[in-house]
């Protein structure tokens, strides 16, 4: 339990193995900021390669995982829920989602041994968003979205998505599976291009 962020890293975070279990926390269940410019690669990244990950997540506006730099995943069993709802960022004039995985640049799932379950409860929630480009070559993910839209004004709005890509998403190999029950959730949206090579991508919607 803690009243902030309940894992705060200042440039990497790596799991190899082992036991995490966060159950509450005031903020984001695992944050890692980027600072060191000069390793572009590493910086604010965060690389699971096995263990078993359990957060449970509930602040309005927070995330289970949240990285500034990229998030790769190539093992491990993960376990992220979250109730929360979004909030209205003033500094940035827009809204933050409660997320079950965000990331600042790419989210890669690429072990074949990776399983990753998702439940979202709040509204407005997102199951994994990046700013960049959303690759799953191996692996098992299931995302579960059962909150409707959100408000912060009649201009201002977010509705569920169980998979957000701002560049990006590419299917070539893992199994995914997203589920919404709201009018207006989608199960996988894209500010730019869907690439569905190989895999299983099945969407209740």
């Amino acid at each position: 339990s803690s009243v902030a962020d309940a894992i705060n890293v200042t440039q990497y975070f790596q799991m190899n193995g082992g036991t995490i279990n966060i159950q509450s926390c005031g903020d984001d269940g695992i944050q890692v900021d980027a600072e060191d410019v000069t390793l572009p690669e590493e910086d604010g990244h965060v690389l699971i390669k096995g263990g078993t990950l359990t957060i449970n997540g509930s602040a309005a506006g927070t995330k289970c995982i949240k990285a500034e730099g990229n998030v790769d995943i190539q093992g491990g069993i993960l376990t992220l829920k979250h109730t929360g709802i979004p909030v209205w960022d003033a500094d940035k004039s827009k809204i933050k989602e409660a997320t079950g995985i965000g990331t600042d640049r790419n989210l890669t799932i690429n072990g074949t041994e990776a399983i990753i379950n998702i439940t979202m409860t709040g509204n407005g929630a997102r199951g994994m968003k990046c700013d960049s480009t959303m690759t799953a070559t191996a692996g098992t993910i299931d995302i579960n979205c059962s909150g409707g839209d959100w408000a912060y004004s009649t201009v201002d709005t977010s509705s569920v998505k169980c998979a957000k890509a701002d560049y990006a998403f590419i299917l070539n190999g893992a199994s995914m599976k997203c589920t919404t029950v709201k009018d207006e959730a989608v199960g996988v949206h894209s500010e730019g291009t869907v690439l569905v090579s190989d895999g299983t991508l099945t969407l209740n919607t």
